[in-house]
């Protein structure tokens, strides 16, 4: 299999990654820029979502591009709406599947739904009910912020009480499918958070001096240094072949299980090298690394994926 990019993902990525270097695009912008278009297959996906990971992408581009292949040829929201996905509920596991307490009845959702990323960012939301999905207009639901560790990516708990909804009509598995696809786009996330902050902790001890030497030339250092980019580069190989194989199951719990975790060990790495300095609020690596903890949690963490993946293999 062919893991390596294509001359115009290469050039997707070095866009991206320039852009958001000097600035964090607007909406609009990001619309302009066609960083919404349905026709961008998962591996450019993967490409765009390693930039803004790096970046720490306050927008939430994550929660809409996610769900877009429910949305495609609805025409339910036009092509410039911010969307997320409210699925999660107090004491249910936090999967896409499974049974919800959120009710579809007719054309009204209710329910409380809690940790809806970039839900206070959002122009609708695809509500995930008893009955199926549905879209919600943001005008329909009551939005409570809700602080977690990460700053830089907005979560609140969203109550919807008799909302007026449009039911969404999905083929069998779609959740399921979307699942996967979450799992992808998160380890390419990981990628981009993982590699700043790794990159960080190099420049920190190339100049860093201790004991008259760069500290970079002791190999307590050097080697912790090595060791978290071989363990993100593993996890670019995992997460490009889960996205060649269109985010097949175990391929994409296997991506993001592995890829998140590194980037949560490369976010320690480099705030050890730095002497603990990463850790001040004026350092980036505490960003990094607290969007590296949400991303190694999110949905389902790392032992949970493993013993799924083991459990399709094993009789």
């Amino acid at each position: 299999m062919e893991l390596a990019l294509s001359p115009e993902q290469e050039m997707l990525r070095d866009t991206a990654n320039g852009y958001l270097a000097k600035q964090a695009p607007s909406w609009a912008r990001i619309c302009d820029m066609g960083w919404l278009d349905p026709d961008l297959e998962l591996l450019d996906e993967v490409v765009l979502f390693e930039a803004t990971g790096a970046a720490l992408l306050p927008e939430p581009l994550f929660s809409t591009r996610l769900i877009l292949p429910l949305l495609n040829g609805t025409r339910l929201l036009d092509d410039t709406k911010r969307v997320a996905l409210a699925w999660a509920e107090e004491g249910r596991p936090t999967t896409f599947t499974g049974t919800f307490a959120a009710t579809l009845a007719g054309d009204r959702v209710s329910g409380r739904k809690v940790l809806v990323a970039d839900g206070d960012q959002v122009d609708a939301f695809i509500v995930v009910t008893d009955n199926g999905l549905a879209v919600v207009d943001a005008s329909e639901a009551q939005i409570t912020p809700r602080e977690t560790i990460d700053l830089s990516r907005k979560f609140s708990d969203v109550e919807f009480d008799s909302a007026k909804a449009t039911p969404l009509e999905t083929p069998a598995g779609a959740l399921e499918a979307l699942q996967s696809r979450a799992f992808v786009l998160a380890a390419a996330e990981a990628l981009g958070v993982g590699n700043q902050a790794l990159q960080l902790g190099i420049e920190h001890a190339k100049v860093r001096r201790q004991f008259g030497k760069l500290i970079g030339t002791y190999q307590a250092v050097s080697h912790a240094l090595v060791d978290a980019h071989i363990d993100l580069e593993l996890g670019r190989s995992l997460t490009y072949w889960a996205a060649q194989t269109g985010a097949e199951q175990n391929a994409a719990a296997a991506a993001k299980a592995h890829t998140t975790a590194a980037a949560v060990r490369a976010c320690e790495v480099a705030i050890q090298v730095s002497g603990g300095n990463g850790m001040t609020w004026e350092n980036p690596l505490h960003r990094l690394y607290k969007r590296a903890q949400w991303l190694n949690s999110y949905i389902a963490g790392e032992d949970r994926l493993y013993d799924t993946i083991a459990g399709s293999l094993l009789p």
